[in-house]
Formats: structure tokens, sequence, C-alpha cells
């Protein structure tokens, strides 16, 4: 979905990702082929979902689209319960 963009992770995404044990390729999978994309209020940008099968869980992925530097900012990482 991003390809050729330049990721760029905030530094509250580092730690998030870094307390909640998830890995920048798991992240790099739900850029490049989410499951679902919505608008992220919270954050003003989207907010892109994809189920990790060896977490049971879903991976959702928060990030705000610069498309002029061709840049996208990871914003925050979280988990939702798979259902």
């Amino acid at each position: 979905m991003y390809e050729g963009w330049h990721i760029d992770y905030s530094g509250h995404a580092r730690r998030r990702m870094r307390e909640r044990l998830i890995e920048e390729a798991d992240v790099n999978a739900a850029l490049s082929e989410p499951d679902a994309v919505e608008r992220d209020q919270a954050h003003g940008g989207k907010l892109l979902s994809r189920y990790l099968a060896d977490w049971d869980k879903i991976l959702k992925v928060a990030v705000v689209e610069r498309p002029r530097e061709n840049v996208l900012v990871v914003k925050t990482v979280l988990w939702s319960e798979a259902s």
C-alpha cells in the first residue's frame, strides 16, 4: 500500500513497539497489506489493521501520510483481540 514511501516511526510508536513486543516486520506487514483501513479520529490520519495468526491478535497501526514528501509517519501501534 505504501511501496516506495519512507517510513518514519515516532518516538511514541517505537516505545509502544518495545512495550508490546511488536516487531518492525509486523508493522511493515500491516502497512503493505492491511486487512482494513479506517479514518483515525484520535491521531488525524488512518488506522490500518492486520490479523497476525502467530499472536492470534489484530495489530493496529496509526499513521499520518505526508504525500508531498512521500513519508508515512507511524504514530502508535496497539493490539486488539481477534473476534
